[in-house]
């Protein structure tokens, strides 16, 4: 029988064909059309048995009679139907429903759910491909509301990485249906067709990516874009389903080809689909037009150019780092086209700023000594230039500015650039994003989205040196694996399945394969049973093209997991035309490593007439495979091989699909790619040849069934660890150093990876929240760089006025997010206890509760409880009235010691360089240490009331362990320990205290259990609420710490609160202007503000008087200092004589800056 791939096939005309296009066909071998890996999928829905396909069956979370699905009589047999009928997505439900399509059945599949989700879900990997095929089923019914008739999702994580192909019914009930491309362009086509509800209907939709869609009902053609449309890739398949609700279905088909008119009909009146195998296109000219202006191969002018006989070597160069600032910009070098960067707003769900960072430009550093004169760019490529940098040209100079066009695939040479930082720039402006409305500033990148970028070194020769094992390349002739079968199904579309294979026997017959438009030739290696680097590989193949000049596309694939590229690249072949020639073409890659029957895998295609010639004893067809010790490769291997797997894990966390389905995920026996697999097939791959290698054992770790959202599923029953204990300290201080330590850190790790805008690589929401969210005791620990870091983006967050004037200014904008843009925020009034800028930012928000009517959009009376709640409580009227008790000692030392226990170096690394959208960075425990560690319970995320009993501006941090044991509005009892090596001053501010005179006592605990023995130190003072008890505590010795009220002291309920920021004194020429605020509840008179030189008077004012800000709009007055000269020792003191009884005094001092180094609204770390 005649081979799929030869060019002499035995042809089967087909009569009727598509508009002006006709198609050959002819047989594929059965090894590439197995029933493993069925190129068409055919549902009868006549028994249930093809439930075993549909992961929500195969979760077993929910019966068939939970999800009301049943089978009426069909068409033929028996048909599906949903019968819930969901209600109509709006603003309020939004969030959980338009997810992609992976995400929205594991969030959705719970008891007790209405959203709908309860249809079979089904991998298309395999089944389907977007590039080219048909759909073909019955329907019958009425639609409640516009909807999916079919849907094929894209693997893609994110709302806007969802669509890939589908049928659509609208409002008005006419079908359209749409594919949507690897630039995210929806090519689409619409009728005026409705479907009659009382009979049954035919739906049939072709397509075909160098043609367009058409789409049937009823054995009538009705819309086409046939002849008239193109585009290049697309993205892989993920879940595809039947969503109408109501509507019956019944024989599903799908198919590797589109469907010639006498097939729809056949099909349609007997229920017979053709019996052929895969085909292969032949196509007119102006066919050919649209394949070159969707590959871009007419973009020939700045190609690396390959000469008959003359080899050129393309040599990778991969990068150190790509990000934006701090921030991985790794998807736009993981090889796949999927989550491109920059990432759209709403991305993950219709929250803007929810998982959702966006890029502002990409920086991808090279090494020192790295040249690179190739770049090559796939996406949507509208107005994209490249950039470069180096140590000897400091400024940014353009090297390539993509040409105007719809072309996926751009590659251009450039002078030479050695140790540069390339940058593609993506802001073209700032604003508010497609799709909302709100006086919004963020940054806009107009249709820009990287799917990939790779460098390369350019390089040829006259006389080349070819290294490597010596490979025949010769038509196949034997049965393939399993895995690798199903891989060229899932991976390739019926037209582009051209197959040879690279062995170490000689010559075999002589064959000829064309690549014109696309039909690719893909060149397989015999399998790698046993590990074995390879560093390049060279092709020298007989070649010859039509044209004189002929673009030729090159794709690597990793041959581990072969859905992501390697490598892809173009080159101009010149001079190949009249007889065959020689190409000669050597691929230095970022080194491989094979193993267990991974095959290399390369593929070529040529938009106009090429043909490669194999098998000629003459004029061999060659591989040459260098291959190195594992040893020698494995580390450059590791980092690229895990960049997919990293940058997947740090999207799609929380829903993977194995931990909802059970069905084992293994290389050798695949049933998807792409999305969620990538997370661990790249890590299982790692695995195979480096069992030690940290972060692939992580992310396998993260993936067992052990695991979910990266933690542990049982946490109490993880192993204990047992530390050292020198110096003889109580068991509960020891773990919970150790604990704290590891907390610490990890906001130190990610001080140091904030943009200088705030962002921290989630979106601009609760994402970027995390150490707030859940580690707020950090910086009332003493943790400065915690405390900057949440001032910090809570200041980036206002430059976006996502949040303006106090309320949530951007729309659409679900409820139960309003609160996020500053749900959280409260907490900047406790660590910058009487910051004006911190304070009369929340009063803002705080004006607005009960204003609904004053609150243009978005009122959320939740979202703004907490601003009020924390300026009750600063005023003394939120305090809890009731003791505080802790658990003994020794229940925590057990807790502590869990906690550490389970916050291992994986957890370490999940909540640091894991860099996963950031909404839950917390570690197991980690929210109890606010309680234990202040005494009293952490308020909750919306209508906080705060409860802490104490704080520690400094003297604090993890080698000072304390526990709050008891507190009321009168006394205090405290354990601690000191791991240091001398006594250690520490700050003790009092926070719920009452006014009066106090005995602050230490004591010895001898046994460490929060018994007071002996008196070490004892001083008795008078305290107000917010003073703060500086403590000498000595090294190595338990202690109790203990505040007990000898007398009470009346203070008002009233008071004002004087403040000065460090930024409300200003400097021009000779003058000086001060901003003084009133924080309290109380008005301030007679405001004495003295400006001082050193201990020396030298200028005062007075002010009347600043009304109480009790109805939340700020309460300012200025004052002008003129005709001063400049001094090192100037500052500005409010009520220096301490006239004025006020709620905090510490605010009233404020130095002069000649040059100030702060931001607004920033105050700079205290050490």
């Amino acid at each position: 029988m005649p081979r799929f791939f030869t060019t002499c096939l035995l042809v089967f005309w087909i009569i009727a064909g598509f508009n002006d296009t006709t198609y050959s066909q002819d047989y594929a071998p059965s090894r590439l059309n197995s029933s493993d890996a069925p190129v068409n999928y055919h549902l009868s829905f006549d028994d249930d048995k093809f439930f075993k396909e549909d992961i929500i069956e195969q979760s077993g979370k929910k019966s068939l009679e939970e999800r009301k699905i049943d089978f009426p009589d069909g068409k033929y047999g028996k048909g599906i139907r949903m019968r819930e009928i969901p209600p109509v997505p709006d603003a309020i439900n939004m969030t959980g429903i338009d997810l992609d399509l992976v995400t929205a059945v594991i969030f959705n599949t719970r008891p007790g759910n209405e959203m709908g989700f309860n249809q079979p879900f089904i991998w298309g990997s395999g089944r389907i491909n977007a590039r080219l095929g048909a759909v073909a089923f019955w329907v019958r019914g009425e639609l409640s509301f516009a909807a999916p008739l079919f849907e094929q999702t894209s693997i893609g994580f994110g709302r806007k990485e969802r669509d890939l192909l589908g049928i659509t019914v609208n409002d008005a009930n006419t079908i359209s249906a749409y594919v949507r491309d690897a630039r995210y362009v929806m090519h689409e086509i619409h009728s005026n067709t409705v479907l009659k509800k009382d009979q049954w209907n035919h739906v049939v939709l072709n397509w075909d990516w160098a043609n367009g869609l058409q789409l049937w009902v009823n054995g009538q053609i009705i819309a086409s874009s046939w002849g008239e449309d193109a585009w290049f890739e697309t993205t892989l398949p993920g879940l595809f389903h039947l969503p109408a609700p109501g509507l019956t279905y019944d024989e599903l088909y799908l198919f590797d080809r589109p469907l010639a008119e006498k097939e729809v009909k056949t099909l349609m009146r007997r229920n017979e689909p053709p019996r052929d195998n895969p085909f292969s296109y032949e196509r007119k000219e102006e066919v050919s037009q649209r394949i070159i202006e969707a590959s871009g191969s007419d973009l020939k002018d700045n190609l690396a150019v390959v000469h008959p006989d003359r080899a050129i070597t393309i040599s990778e160069v991969w990068p150190d780092s790509a990000a934006d600032g701090h921030v991985p910009g790794w998807y736009v070098m993981d090889g796949r086209n999927e989550i491109a960067w920059p990432h759209p707003y709403a991305m993950f769900t219709i929250i803007p700023g929810d998982a959702d960072f966006h890029a502002e430009k990409v920086d991808i550093v090279t090494g020192k000594s790295a040249k690179v004169n190739y770049a090559v760019l796939t996406g949507q490529l509208e107005d994209v230039s490249l950039q470069a940098v180096t140590p000897r040209k400091p400024q940014f100079d353009e090297l390539l500015k993509v040409p105007t066009g719809s072309q996926f695939l751009y590659a251009s040479l450039f002078g030479t650039q050695q140790g540069a930082t390339f940058r593609i720039p993506f802001t073209e402006g700032y604003g508010t994003p497609e799709g909302f409305s709100g006086d919004i500033n963020v940054p806009l990148s107009g249709k820009k989205r990287i799917q990939n970028i790779q460098l390369y070194y350019i390089s040829d020769s006259d006389s080349p040196s070819i290294p490597g094992k010596k490979m025949w390349l010769k038509g196949l002739d034997e049965d393939l694996d399993s895995r690798t079968v199903f891989a060229i199904n899932a991976l390739t579309s019926a037209d582009e399945r051209k197959v040879a294979l690279a062995t170490g026997s000689g010559a075999g017959k002589t064959e000829t394969f064309n690549m014109e438009a696309f039909s690719r030739l893909n060149l397989l290696s015999d399998s790698y049973d046993e590990p074995a680097g390879v560093r390049s590989i060279t092709l020298s193949l007989p070649v010859r093209t039509a044209m004189e000049e002929e673009t030729l596309f090159v794709r690597l694939r990793d041959p581990a997991v072969p859905s992501r590229f390697w490598n892809q690249f173009v080159v101009k072949l010149a001079g190949f035309n009249g007889d065959f020639k020689k190409l000669m073409l050597k691929i230095d890659f970022s080194d491989l490593v094979l193993a267990d029957g991974d095959r290399l895998w390369l593929d070529l295609g040529t938009t106009g007439e090429t043909e490669v010639m194999l098998g000629d004893e003459k004029d061999e067809a060659l591989l040459f495979i260098e291959e190195a010790p594992v040893l020698e490769v494995l580390d450059a291997y590791t980092r690229k091989e895990l960049i997919s797997a990293k940058a997947q894990y740090s999207k799609m966390y929380e829903f993977m699909p194995w931990q909802f389905t059970g069905k084992e995920v293994a290389l050798n026996n695949p049933y998807c790619y792409g999305g969620p697999f990538d997370i661990l097939l790249p890590a299982l791959a790692v695995h195979r040849v480096d069992p030690g290698n940290f972060e692939a054992n992580f992310l396998i770790r993260m993936c067992s069934p052990e695991f979910k959202d990266g933690k542990p599923i049982h946490p109490d029953k993880m192993p204990l660890i047992t530390l050292p204990n020198p110096r003889g300290a109580p068991e509960w201080a020891l773990y919970m150093r150790d604990f704290n330590l590891k907390r610490h850190r990890m906001a130190d790790w990610w001080a140091g990876k904030q943009n200088e805008d705030g962002q921290l690589g989630g979106g601009w929401n609760d994402d970027v929240l995390f150490l707030s969210i859940h580690q707020p005791d950090l910086p009332l620990d003493g943790n400065e760089n915690a405390r900057y870091l949440i001032d910090a983006t809570h200041k980036g967050l206002e430059t976006t006025r996502y949040f303006k004037n106090g309320f949530c200014n951007v729309q659409p904008m679900d409820r139960l997010h309003i609160g996020d843009f500053i749900s959280e925020r409260y907490n900047t009034l406790v660590n910058n206890l009487g910051q004006a800028y911190a304070y009369e930012r929340e009063m803002e928000s705080a004006w607005h509760l009960d204003k609904k009517d004053q609150t243009p959009v978005n009122y959320f009376a939740d979202g703004f409880k907490s601003s009020v709640n924390v300026f009750n409580w600063y005023w003394g009227k939120d305090i809890p009235q009731g003791p505080y008790v802790s658990k003994s000692l020794d229940e925590l030392a057990e807790e502590f010691r869990l906690y550490t226990s389970v916050f291992d170096d994986y957890s370490f690394y999940r909540f640091t360089e894991s860099n996963v959208h950031r909404d839950d960075y917390s570690p197991y425990g980690a929210n109890n240490m606010y309680t234990y560690m202040l005494g009293g319970k952490r308020g909750t995320r919306l209508d906080a009331h705060l409860a802490l009993s104490v704080s520690w501006p400094y003297g604090g941090g993890p080698d000072m362990a304390r526990v709050v044991l008891f507190a009321t509005n009168d006394s205090l009892k405290i354990a601690a320990y000191s791991f240091e090596d001398q006594v250690k001053d520490l700050a003790m501010r009092l926070c719920r205290i009452e006014s009066g005179t106090y005995q602050v006592s230490i004591f010895a605990d001898p046994e460490g259990s929060g018994q007071q023995r002996a008196v070490l130190w004892q001083h008795t003072r008078e305290i107000n609420r917010f003073d703060v008890v500086e403590l000498p505590i000595p090294p190595n010795l338990p202690v109790v710490i203990v505040l007990e009220q000898n007398e009470a002291v009346s203070r008002p309920a009233e008071l004002p609160d004087l403040a000065l920021d460090l930024w409300d004194v200003q400097l021009a020429g000779n003058t000086l202007e001060c901003t003084i605020h009133n924080l309290g509840n109380g008005p301030a008179k007679d405001i004495k503000v003295r400006l001082m030189d050193g201990d020396a008077i030298i200028q005062e004012e007075i002010i009347e008087e600043i009304a109480a800000p009790t109805d939340f709009v700020a309460k300012q007055k200025k004052v002008l200092f003129k005709n001063i000269s400049l001094s090192g020792n100037l500052h500005v003191v409010l009520d220096p004589e301490n006239e004025i009884l006020e709620i905090l005094e510490e605010n009233n001092e404020i130095p002069v800056f000649i040059k100030p180094d702060f931001t607004k609204g920033l105050e700079p770390k205290k050490n």
